[in-house]
């Protein structure tokens, strides 16, 4: 690892330590075993209810690639896990899903029968990709696009802070697919 890369490393870990202890919750990136992978972890405890916020992802991110070194294999993706434990997308989900005219608040459904591909799109919009993409974006991988599994829907009140009608989805399964960045055009 590059000295300067080291340093952010341990400054990043050092700020999302301090954040984290007052919480009592320890999020972590597992690497698998084929390096090509890796899954974010909201607490070393599986069964404790632990919750990451964006600042924190995007450092957290950003601390554990600057710690993978030069030799590691290239990223192609990562699991981010339940979207509840990550509540900022959780939110994204339920709001962007209550103005979508694709999505029947009423009954709590994708118009068109596929919740789990209705969430992945919303997910995969460009201004969302951004936002997953930020701890990404120094390095030669970005984020392209998002799949996800085992959506949950409940009711809007429930879910938003603001309160809303209907029911809308809120939580699934979480993966972000990874690719070489587009090279810079002059």
């Amino acid at each position: 690892m590059k000295p300067r890369h080291a340093l952010l490393a341990a400054a990043l870990c050092a700020c999302v330590g301090a954040a984290i202890a007052q919480e009592g919750c320890e999020p972590y990136v597992e690497n698998h075993r084929d390096l090509e992978t890796a899954a974010l972890r909201p607490h070393r405890d599986a069964f404790r209810s632990c919750i990451i916020d964006e600042a924190t992802y995007a450092a957290l991110i950003s601390a554990w690639l600057a710690s993978r070194g030069d030799a590691a294999p290239p990223l192609r993706g990562m699991s981010l896990g339940r979207a509840v434990n990550l509540p900022w997308i959780s939110e994204y989900i339920a709001r962007t899903a209550l103005r979508d005219p694709r999505w029947d608040a009423a009954r709590g459904r994708d118009r068109n029968g596929d919740i789990n591909g209705f969430v992945t799109a919303l997910l995969s919009r460009p201004e969302f990709l951004r936002r997953l993409d930020a701890p990404f974006a120094a390095t030669p991988r970005a984020v392209r696009t998002v799949s996800v599994e085992k959506v949950l829907v409940t009711k809007a009140r429930d879910i938003l802070p603001d309160g809303g009608k209907g029911r809308l989805p809120y939580d699934a399964q979480v993966w972000i697919v990874l690719e070489p960045r587009p090279a810079a055009t002059p």
